[in-house]
């Protein structure tokens, strides 16, 4: 019996505890309003000039994070590229790209030729809001593949890529950037990262992939030689992705191409080549 009235009393006892404790927590449970200072929108900009292609961009206002989805476009804007001292003014008018599957909405007569290696100048003025933004970029020597070979598992029929080419000048920081897609260049993309080419062997890199593939796949190989503020743009963007929604992420600052608001203006030298994935009997 003295066991039996320990055991209830210890019982009482965390009950009686337990319900102070939630009285306690109900207590200090207060909403709390925090004033955000008013947030002033830039200009966001994302301009890829590829070879053969007319002048294309999309120029839109940023948003508050409780903002919309979509960024609303900026029609009255001035948008100026300079090429060899000949410049033209781009007309608003939005449209799609179905194979880059980007969208623009200034356009340009000016075709692009990547065989010009000469710099050209971005200038984008708002005077609604009195805001001016601006770029540099030109084009860089293609890289050359060499090779691209297909290595299949043992234990099954996947097959792991090797791409290899050559590093476009051994004496120099060199940065690329590998996109591999399935069936076409809008297919499922498999594979697609930046690095810096300082892993060679001679001056010959080889980027491998994981085991995605299978017999009679047909791939699309890109790859990129990009410069130095295009891969720190990809690797602050890719970084402010991975920590997007993780409350223990270190915030990311994303470094812009561009002077005066956010974005990239760059250009796009690549190669690219058609594989057709085929195990050996």
């Amino acid at each position: 019996m003295k066991k039996s009235t320990r055991s209830l009393i210890y019982f009482a006892g965390v009950i009686i505890t337990s319900i102070f404790t939630l009285a306690a927590c109900n207590n200090l449970q207060k909403d709390i309003t925090i004033d955000l200072p008013d947030y002033e929108g830039e200009i966001v900009v994302e301009c890829y000039l590829e070879h053969g292609k007319p002048y294309r961009l999309i120029l839109t206002e940023s948003v508050d994070y409780f903002g919309a989805v979509d960024l609303p476009p900026i029609p009255q804007a001035k948008v100026v590229i300079t090429h060899n001292g000949t410049s033209e003014e781009l007309t608003f008018q939005p449209g799609f790209d179905s194979t880059t599957q980007k969208f623009f909405n200034y356009v340009g007569t000016t075709i692009v030729d990547s065989a010009d290696k000469n710099e050209y100048l971005l200038r984008i003025e708002d005077e609604a809001s009195n805001r001016l933004i601006t770029g540099v970029t030109k084009f860089l020597t293609a890289p050359v593949l060499d090779t691209i070979e297909a290595t299949f598992r043992d234990t099954d029929t996947s097959a792991f890529l090797l791409t290899k080419f050559q590093d476009v000048d051994p004496n120099d920081p060199n940065f690329y950037r590998i996109i591999i897609n399935k069936d076409s260049l809008t297919g499922p993309t498999t594979t697609e990262f930046s690095f810096e080419g300082r892993f060679k062997t001679g001056n010959q890199i080889t980027i491998g992939t994981g085991y995605d593939f299978k017999d009679e796949d047909t791939v699309f190989v890109s790859v990129f030689h990009i410069d130095r503020p295009y891969y720190d743009f990809l690797e602050t963007v890719e970084d402010a992705r991975q920590g997007n929604g993780n409350p223990f992420a270190q915030p990311t600052v994303v470094k812009s191409t561009v002077e005066g608001g956010l974005g990239v203006f760059t250009t796009l030298s690549f190669v690219r080549q058609m594989y057709v994935v085929r195990k050996e009997d």
